[in-house]
């Protein structure tokens, strides 16, 4: 190797080691061309065995890339102990996914071999990291190597970051730079023990019994072979591979099972959307109904009008008719004047009173909270410091103005109670609509827990509609954060 290809090399370790803290690697991914095969030298990070190393050769055909791994000096993955029993090789791609192209294997001391894996990639780097199994579908942040240098033609090169690592699975030991495998146990033995404890774990048998049996048997006469250590390993790569299918049939079972929970969830909330559209709607066909009972009654009234009308027509053409009776009918007229008279001094005082009232009731509102007069009635405007940002309970220093609300409320006992709940536009609109109708309904159990009848009261959220000032600033959020009580006499 030549001190250029030496020196590229050397940084290349020093990357994929560096990018190992943040628990991402930065990679290089091939864009591979038909026909053409190119050997690839690979980078090992500051966690792989030291006098390791590592060489792919790979060939694009056909719509299928075939990978021809070969690697030296490779010590055991159970050296990193923890959860780790095994090497795996990936195939990694810009999108952020890695395929499982099959098992390194290294079950004794300074072991060599190659692997030959397949996938239907075209643009892809490759990277071997350590795992609890061989069969798992996610990598761990243990990476040992990474492709690196590329002999011969150059071709196109992506370099990219990964970060999709699983965390699952921890080891003991974050680098066995310096560890050998001295243990006159086939290593293949105690992959094959931590493949049947993670796969126990997982209650796997409950998923593929017949694998966990025959993995059982395996280790079983693994275990009973202390003489002949070939067949001893065998047996234990036996019961691994038994081991990983069970764990790998589970973890897919598992999955599953989320994946339908997901949607079983989904399809609640879809449901619940749908039964809030539906009560939305029968609320428009009510206050629809009402209009028209409204309409009815001005109808009625018109009638009505028509034939006070004529009823007074009558009675003037019975009055120029009977001139005899034209002073009892004069007397009768100052009688009704009188009492007309009497019933507008009558109105105008209860009108009186009941502006006095109203004054009352502003004045004292208007020393809780902000108070306008509208067309709905008087609205009490309670803002945004009632809650925390994202909160529906009322702080305790506002309980004290809601209660003093509750207080007045309680001396104005024929007043009716709309709570409206608003939000700023922080946020997505469910969650918006979901925080305001709890705000609302906070102040609504808060006043029934100071007495006021549920019967004078109903509540409704509006999310971030009829915003009161522009959402530009966090003042003007806080003013927007409200609780509108509107008080309509009955």
């Amino acid at each position: 190797m030549s001190r250029r290809h030496l020196a590229v090399l050397i940084l290349a370790i020093l990357l994929a080691s560096s990018a190992l803290a943040g628990a991402e690697v930065k990679l290089t991914a091939l864009t591979l061309q038909s026909g053409k095969t190119i050997d690839i030298n690979f980078a090992k990070t500051s966690r792989a065995p030291s006098r390791a190393a590592m060489q792919a050769t790979i060939l694009y055909d056909n719509g299928q890339a075939s990978v021809k791994l070969s690697y030296q000096k490779m010590e055991p993955a159970v050296l990193f102990a923890g959860d780790i029993a095994a090497y795996v090789l990936w195939a990694v791609t810009l999108d952020g996914s890695a395929e499982n192209l099959g098992e390194v294997v290294a079950d004794k001391k300074s072991a060599s071999g190659s692997l030959q894996g397949y996938t239907g990639k075209k643009v892809f780097a490759l990277m071997v990291t350590a795992e609890p199994f061989a069969t798992v579908n996610r990598p761990t942040e243990l990476v040992v190597f990474v492709s690196g240098e590329i002999g011969g033609t150059k071709i196109p090169n992506t370099p990219f970051t990964f970060k999709n690592f699983a965390t699952d699975y921890k080891s003991a030991l974050d680098s066995i730079a310096g560890v050998q495998y001295n243990d006159p146990t086939p290593a293949a033995v105690k992959q094959a023990k931590k493949a049947l404890e993670i796969a126990k774990k997982l209650d796997a048998a409950a998923v593929n019994p017949k694998a966990m049996d025959g993995a059982a048997l395996a280790f079983g006469k693994a275990m009973a072979a202390t003489g002949d250590k070939k067949v001893m390993a065998d047996q234990a790569r036996i019961a691994a591979q038994l081991a990983a299918q069970a764990i790998k049939d589970t973890v897919k079972r598992n999955e599953a099972n989320a994946a339908a929970e997901a949607e079983a969830q989904r399809l609640a909330e879809k449901a619940a959307l749908e039964k809030r559209a539906t009560s939305a709607e029968g609320e428009s066909q009510r206050i629809a109904q009402e209009l028209k009972e409204v309409q009815t009654q001005r109808e009625a009234l018109a009638i009505e009008s028509a034939n006070l009308a004529k009823l007074t027509e009558e009675l003037s053409a019975e009055r120029d008719a009977v001139k005899s009776e034209r002073d009892k009918a004069a007397a009768e007229r100052d009688t009704v004047r009188s009492e007309r008279d009497k019933a507008a001094a009558e109105r105008e005082a209860i009108k009186k009173e009941r502006d006095e009232l109203a004054g009352m009731l502003k004045g004292a509102l208007s020393s809780v909270a902000e108070t306008t007069e509208t067309a709905r009635g008087v609205v009490v405007s309670l803002s945004g410091i009632l809650f925390d940002v994202g909160k529906a309970t009322l702080k305790p220093a506002s309980q004290l103005s809601v209660a003093k609300l509750a207080g007045i409320l309680m001396v104005f006992p024929n007043m009716d109670l709309s709570i409206e709940g608003y939000t700023d536009s922080t946020g997505s609109s469910d969650l918006n609509m979901r925080l305001s109708m709890d705000r609302a309904r906070a102040v609504y159990e808060f006043l029934m827990g100071q007495g006021i009848s549920n019967s004078r009261m109903k509540y409704q959220g509006f999310g971030p509609d009829n915003p009161v000032a522009p959402n530009d600033s966090e003042a003007n959020r806080a003013r927007n954060r409200r609780v509108e009580v509107v008080l309509t006499r009955r």
